[in-house]
C-alpha cells in the first residue's frame, strides 16, 4: 500500500492553516459573489487497535479537506456555488480551486432559465456522481441489505445490473484516497473489491459479524469513522465502501 503520510501536514502550524483557509476564500471572490462560508479541517492521526486474541494495528495517516460556498443575491433569485478538494497529502491539495470553482458555479448559476420539457442526456458534476454512489447506490451492495432482500440488486449476484462499460469497485489502496487503509477497523487486512465488472453485479461487502452470520469471511470494510475525518474509537463499526471508483 503505498504511504499517504505527509510530513508537511504534521509540521503544520495554526498560521500555515489560516493562510490555506485565506487563499481558499481570496479565490472565492468575485463582484457577484455577495457571501462566502465554509471549513478546513486538517487531521493527523496514529491508529492502534488490539484485542485479547493478540490482533495488535498500528497506522499513521493524515487527511485535509476544505469546502467554500459562495453565494450571490445579484440576479433574480438567490443562487449558491460549492467547491472543495480533498487530500492525503499536504502537495495534492489545491485551496485556490476549492474558492474559484465555488464563484464559478454560483456566477454561472445567476439569472437561472427554465428548460424546455424533453428527454435528454444529463451530464453529473464529479461531487453530485460521488454523493450518488456513496450515499445511495453503494449501500446496495452491503451484505446484510443484500441477504435481507431490501437491496435493488437482492438476488442478482451474477446477473447484469448495468451497461457494459460500466465497472465499479471499492479500493482501499487508492493512491491518496480519503478511505485508503491497510486494514479496517476490526483489523482485517484490506484488499480491493469489485462490485460490478462489465456491468455484470459480482459481490457485497461486509464487516466480520455479518460476514460470519452469512457463512462468509469479512470483506475488511468495517469502519469507525472519525469527524470530521480518520478514524474513531467508537465501540461498535459499522460496514461501508473505503473508496468507492
Amino acid at each position: 500500500m503505498e504511504k499517504t503520510n505527509d510530513a508537511n501536514l504534521w509540521e503544520l502550524d495554526s498560521t500555515q492553516a489560516g493562510e490555506i483557509a485565506q487563499e481558499m476564500i481570496n479565490s472565492a471572490s468575485h463582484k457577484m459573489v455577495s457571501s462566502i462560508s465554509g471549513s478546513l479541517n486538517i487531521v493527523c492521526e496514529e491508529f492502534e487497535l488490539a484485542n485479547s486474541n493478540q490482533l495488535q494495528k498500528h497506522e499513521k495517516a493524515t487527511y485535509i479537506a476544505g469546502v467554500i460556498n459562495a453565494d450571490s443575491e445579484a440576479g433574480s433569485t438567490p443562487v449558491s456555488g460549492i467547491g472543495q478538494a480533498n487530500s492525503r497529502m499536504l502537495a495534492g491539495f489545491d485551496a485556490k480551486s476549492v474558492g474559484s470553482e465555488a464563484a464559478q458555479m454560483c456566477v454561472d448559476s445567476i439569472n437561472p432559465q427554465s428548460c424546455e420539457h424533453e428527454k435528454t442526456s444529463i451530464v453529473f458534476e464529479p461531487l453530485a456522481v460521488g454523493e450518488l454512489l456513496y450515499f445511495v447506490f453503494g449501500p446496495n451492495f452491503f451484505l446484510k441489505t443484500y441477504s435481507e432482500g431490501r437491496s435493488c440488486f437482492s438476488g442478482k449476484i451474477g446477473t447484469k445490473i448495468a451497461v457494459d462499460a460500466f465497472s465499479l469497485s471499492d479500493d482501499p489502496h487508492a493512491p491518496n484516497g480519503l478511505g485508503s487503509k491497510a486494514f479496517d477497523d476490526e483489523g482485517t487486512p484490506t484488499g480491493k473489491t469489485q462490485f460490478i465488472q462489465d456491468g455484470v453485479f459480482q459481490k457485497t461487502y461486509s464487516d466480520s459479524y455479518n460476514a460470519f452470520k452469512g457463512g462468509m469471511v469479512s470483506s475488511g470494510n468495517a469502519c469507525r469513522p472519525g469527524s470530521p475525518l480518520g478514524r474513531s474509537s467508537d465501540p461498535i463499526p459499522f460496514a461501508t465502501p473505503h473508496n468507492l471508483t
